[in-house]
């Protein structure tokens, strides 16, 4: 049925395979629109499309029509500012020049273990030669190191100095290595939780209209890939790359203390090491930024793919959806593997950089008579070069990693930017006491703009609601009902006056303003924790008032205890049971303006009925809004506020309009059939005289 009409009529695996085919066809015209729009020369933007995350009924006229923004992507290099910020949200500056001398004295120590080792050993070579009954032939500049070497034994008495000053520096490297990497990790940890934090405290605070636009896949990507990136692979390569290029820079020294003519070819291949270095990164950042935007629709889709399982499973759409899917998947993949594709080839190119090198260091010994001819220097030197090649690999790698995943905390640097809501409207600051004491309610001239180049959803609105009055609110879907209801909670701009016992709310702080409201909405939200905590998060009233509110909503024989755990999204409960924990939730606040946003839209008609007769009961003194499904359900408010097109037509009891001939709500009647309309009718003449 669509407006009254027959469109479809059949058994459910005709129907189910029409509109399957029918949904297919629209993809495949959709698809040859874009293929058509691609050669057009003058199209120069292509439109983004996303997937949206369900959002919650109080936004969801808005969500049907906004657009998700594309995500931010930077370009270019990163900027040395972020290290700064990174390092300076984990540490002060005074503790990170410490962590920087004491890297800077291990390394001291590591290589001081090789440089002894090398001096003991020429040593030991010098006293076997002087000491040998054979005769040495060896070149001048030999024999002068001999001798020089002779000269120091002034202060080495014995054999077991040399061990002596070898265990020092053997245990001060173990010391302060693993004493900087303890610290060096530490900061790194609070770092981490710093971004976190305060990544997630400003999405908490942020407006409605960034969820309405940012897709939930795309927050969820912040908060799982790339705060796993800061979390875990970050810190191990950036620890790594500072290692390494210590270890390099201690080999260099060494080479050049021996050979220092090495310096000239060291610094040629330092250059060629630094052009292929950057090449590298002007490219690789890029593609690591653009598989972290490839990475959020695999996320938006999964989620929306399991909130809508029961509906694509009974539509047989598996393939249509495993097919979309595999088409983010392989685009994501794609990125991933042309990430992976350059790193092995700056890889190459560095080998061939440190192979030459340590040719050039093996052979000078062979073709060079030089002073540095010793054994204990040539082992020094050739071994240290060797080890030259893999540091070089794993820093330049590591190096590039670095850069690679700071793009991560790029990314959540950008949502620790998010403009919050208490930013929007500064002077909202009053927490006035008792507040509201009485509960009305007074729009005057007001409108609500989602963004400010959007046309207002909400246009002049000029209405009271005195206290303690039961509004029901109507009109067909788009019309402004939800959007009312928002600008009650300010959840977006408002232009205009909405005062609450004569109190402006623009100047009321918005926690104050929205926890002094209770609100059942139409998808009950329930959390993994304890019916107690569910009821009452903030320990504010006894276990008597809590179990007092179940037995009103006829829930104390279902709860065998307060600490029974919910499970997620309240699966251990049926839809009206999850709802009457809400309308539980809310009698406990007993707060004097209640919202009902479409409550009883997806419960049984005795469920619809035991909250109706709860909320008469319990909220007879308060102002009690709902927004209606059931016509049934708002027949005996004190009035009926009747919306469209984002204003209000009507506003009045149900039974003076029900007398306007060809009146909005007299046509919204009519339209349920002669026998629904009878007895809404007959509902409305009684509530009226009853009033009366």
């Amino acid at each position: 049925m669509n407006n009254g009409r027959i469109e479809n009529i059949g058994t459910f695996d005709t129907l189910a395979d029409v509109l399957l085919k029918s949904i297919k066809r629209q993809d495949s015209q959709e698809d040859v629109k874009k293929a058509e729009v691609k050669e057009m020369p003058t199209k120069k933007h292509e439109r983004m499309l996303s997937i949206v995350s369900v959002a919650s009924s109080i936004g969801k006229e808005f969500t049907e029509v906004e657009q998700n923004i594309q995500e931010e992507v930077e370009k270019g290099q990163l900027s040395f500012s972020m290290y700064i910020q990174y390092y300076r949200t984990g540490a002060s500056i005074c503790l990170l020049v410490c962590m920087l001398l004491l890297f800077l004295i291990a390394q001291v120590f590591s290589n001081g273990c090789d440089l002894w080792v090398a001096h003991w050993t020429n040593g030991e070579t010098a006293n076997a030669a002087n000491n040998t009954k054979y005769t040495v032939n060896v070149s001048s500049a030999k024999s002068n190191e001999i001798n020089n070497i002779e000269n120091s034994y002034d202060f080495i008495e014995s054999q077991k100095n040399y061990i002596y000053i070898y265990t020092i520096f053997i245990a001060g490297s173990i010391i302060l290595t693993t004493a900087r990497s303890l610290l060096f990790y530490q900061v790194c940890m609070n770092a981490s939780k710093g971004l976190h934090n305060k990544m997630f405290s400003n999405v908490l605070k942020a407006p409605m209209r960034f969820f309405n636009t940012n897709p939930s896949g795309r927050i969820l990507n912040r908060f799982s890939r790339d705060i796993g990136a800061v979390d875990e692979i970050l810190p191990k390569a950036t620890i790594d790359a500072i290692t390494a290029f210590l270890v390099m820079l201690g080999i260099l020294m060494m080479v050049f203390i021996v050979t220092p003519w090495m310096i000239l070819p060291a610094v040629i291949l330092g250059i060629l090491f630094y052009f292929f270095r950057r090449v590298y990164l002007s490219s690789a950042q890029d593609i690591k930024r653009i598989e972290g935007v490839n990475r959020a629709p695999v996320f938006s889709h999964i989620s929306a793919t399991l909130y809508g399982m029961s509906t694509i499973r009974s539509s047989k759409a598996e393939e249509m959806v495993i097919h979309e899917f595999d088409s983010l998947q392989d685009q994501h993949t794609g990125s991933w593997f042309m990430f992976l594709a350059c790193s092995g080839a700056l890889g190459f190119y560095l080998d061939c950089i440190s192979l030459a090198f340590l040719i050039l260091v093996t052979f000078q010994f062979l073709i060079m008579e030089t002073n540095s001819g010793m054994s204990g220097n040539i082992g020094l030197v050739v071994s240290s070069s060797m080890i030259l090649i893999g540091m070089l690999q794993l820093g330049v790698r590591q190096t590039t990693e670095v850069s690679s995943n700071m793009t991560s905390v790029e990314r959540v640097m950008q949502y620790t930017k998010v403009e919050k809501e208490e930013e929007l409207n500064p002077e909202a600051t009053e927490k006035p006491k008792n507040w509201p004491s009485a509960g009305k309610i007074a729009f005057k001239n007001t409108y609500l703009r989602y963004a400010p180049e959007d046309p207002p959803a909400l246009k002049s609105l000029n209405i009271v609601i005195q206290p303690g009055e039961k509004i029901g609110i109507v009109g067909r879907t788009g019309a402004g009902k939800s959007t009312l209801i928002s600008s009650l909670f300010r959840l977006a701009p408002i232009d205009g006056t909405i005062a609450i016992d004569d109190i402006d709310t623009s100047t009321v702080s918005l926690e104050h303003l929205r926890s002094n409201i209770s609100i059942i909405p139409q998808e009950p939200i329930l959390f993994s924790a304890s019916i107690r905590y569910n009821l009452d998060p903030f320990n504010k009233v006894s276990d008597d008032v809590i179990w007092q509110a179940l037995n009103d909503v006829e829930l104390k024989d279902t709860i065998e205890s307060l600490d029974q755990k919910v499970c997620e999204g309240g699966s251990n409960f049926s839809a009206g049971q999850r709802q009457l924990v809400c309308l539980a939730r809310a009698i406990i606040r007993n707060n004097k303006i209640l919202v009902m946003d479409e409550a009883t839209a997806n419960v049984d008609p005795h469920t619809d009925s035991l909250i109706q007769t709860t909320i008469r009961e319990n909220f007879k003194d308060c102002t009690v809004l709902t927004i209606a499904h059931r016509l049934n359900t708002i027949m005996d408010c004190d009035k009926v506020l009747v919306m469209d097109s984002g204003k209000a037509v009507e506003f009045e009891a149900p039974h003076r309009l029900l007398q306007l001939p060809g009146g909005f709500f007299t046509k919204m009647v009519e339209k349920t059939g002669p026998a629904m309309e009878a007895q809404l009718r007959q509902i409305a003449k009684i509530a009226y005289k009853l009033e009366d």
